[in-house]
């Protein structure tokens, strides 16, 4: 762990020599098959394109270090996992929800967990319309409140109309796995940066 640690570390701060990345036929073979990919996944042609676009607005290191230290912010022991990125996306996906939660838990004014009909009333005006579309979409029971469970399911379907088709910079790491073991290291992300970097010039 500590020699993994270390070298994202080095590469963060510019200490570290980058490694070799696949030349000719490989690296054409790798962004191909990522092109290919992205044709039928909107995420991957949408993190693709921001990849290219942080490279033509700055310099390759730069752009390195900043999926680097994503990729350091997810993985276990230097190392990322299918498991490991499922688990990460799992607490992004909770922490989004509670936030999206927190300001109507606001309108519960007894602490009881559920949004009564007279807490509805009782709620700010300013927050009416939230109130309102809560209590039409939200309410799925019919009974005229909100408890905690719909809450956090109203919660969870705002996010997502909210921010459509929202992908974390991770989301796609698994698919620089350049020697297909199951485990990305730093150097298979720079590796796979770089050739994307590389086919875009």
């Amino acid at each position: 762990m500590f020699k993994k640690t270390l070298f994202v570390v080095s590469v963060i701060v510019g200490l570290a020599p980058l490694p070799m990345t696949a030349e000719g036929n490989d690296a054409a073979d790798f962004v191909a098959n990522l092109e290919k990919a992205a044709l039928t996944d909107r995420n991957l042609s949408q993190t693709l394109n921001r990849m290219r676009q942080s490279f033509r607005q700055r310099d390759l290191n730069q752009t390195l270090k900043q999926y680097l230290v994503q990729f350091h912010q997810v993985s276990e022991d230097g190392v990322l996992t299918a498991e490991i990125l499922e688990r990460y996306q799992f607490k992004v996906r909770a922490a989004d929800r509670a936030r999206s939660a927190l300001p109507y838990l606001s309108i519960d004014l007894n602490g009881d967990g559920i949004i009564s009909a007279s807490e509805r009333v009782q709620s700010d005006p300013n927050f009416a319309a939230d109130i309102d579309l809560l209590f039409a979409v939200g309410d799925t029971n019919g009974d005229g409140q909100i408890g905690i469970v719909e809450l956090l399911a109203f919660a969870g379907t705002l996010r997502a109309r909210r921010v459509p088709n929202r992908s974390i910079a991770v989301d796609h790491f698994m698919r620089f796995d350049i020697d297909e073991d199951g485990e990305i290291t730093p150097n298979e992300v720079i590796e796979a940066l770089t050739m994307i970097a590389n086919a875009g010039r």
